[in-house]
């Protein structure tokens, strides 16, 4: 799973790839509720734009108006409330096993809602001193990278607009050198799709059979792993325990 990563700031990659911009104001360590950018296709192809997106997917459909478990404001004049619906599922990973059959992710798989999100590293605990400890896996060139995402628009009624939201796509992490050496014994080994820097544009423009050969893929990538340990909580008062990543 991957429930915690560290969000790119870096503008001068994000437009040598993709001739945007970030956003200019988001936090940079997400958990679940906050809100990061994410790149999706803009309507003319070959055209790309970047949100400030609710990490947790919420389907179009969702009727419910109750907070959801983790809630997150951020120090945004357009994010100043957050009521997200509450789903009683996790939607934060979607398993790419999975993803087109169940009923929280189908609709914008369906929908070739695929997204990238660009961060320098994402977090997972390592047990192998039988107590958790966070560690930071990174590309090792320090270069940041992006992860496949869905996105989907939910329509907030009470506040009269509609916010973007997303989930990571996952994949078995059992044969990865590196990433099956994270999570609890007996825990399911899972690892976040990373897409290659040359894949980037066909994801965000792909059609069902060529997302599903992207997401299948094992393009090879040099990923490096060091003790992370944390600091300082988040601003957030209900942060996830790192164990549940």
């Amino acid at each position: 799973m991957c429930l915690n990563f560290i969000a790119s700031t870096n503008n001068l990659w994000v437009q040598d790839h993709f001739s945007i911009a970030l956003p200019k104001k988001f936090d940079t360590e997400i958990y679940p509720g906050y809100y990061c950018p994410i790149i999706r296709a803009a309507f003319d192809a070959g055209e790309y734009k970047s949100d400030l997106a609710h990490f947790g997917l919420v389907p179009s459909w969702a009727s419910s108006g109750k907070s959801n478990k983790y809630t997150h404001n951020v120090r945004s004049e357009s994010m100043t409330a957050n009521h997200i619906p509450n789903l009683h599922r996790e939607t934060f990973n979607a398993r790419s096993e999975t993803v087109s059959s169940k009923p929280s992710f189908r609709t914008a798989w369906n929908r070739r809602h695929f997204a990238l999100v660009v961060i320098e590293g994402f977090f997972q605990p390592n047990y192998e001193s039988d107590s958790p400890v966070r560690w930071i896996i990174k590309k090792s060139d320090n270069k940041p990278f992006a992860l496949a995402c869905l996105w989907d628009r939910w329509t907030n009624v009470d506040l009269g607009k509609d916010i973007i939201s997303f989930c990571i796509l996952t994949k078995d992490a059992s044969s990865h050198p590196l990433l099956k050496r994270f999570h609890k014994l007996g825990d399911a080994k899972r690892m976040p799709i990373i897409i290659p820097d040359n894949e980037m544009r066909h994801w965000l423009e792909a059609n069902l059979k060529s997302a599903n050969g992207l997401i299948t893929s094992e393009a090879p990538l040099d990923l490096i792993g060091q003790p992370a340990p944390k600091e300082m909580k988040p601003t957030s008062s209900q942060e996830p325990s790192i164990s549940q990543v």
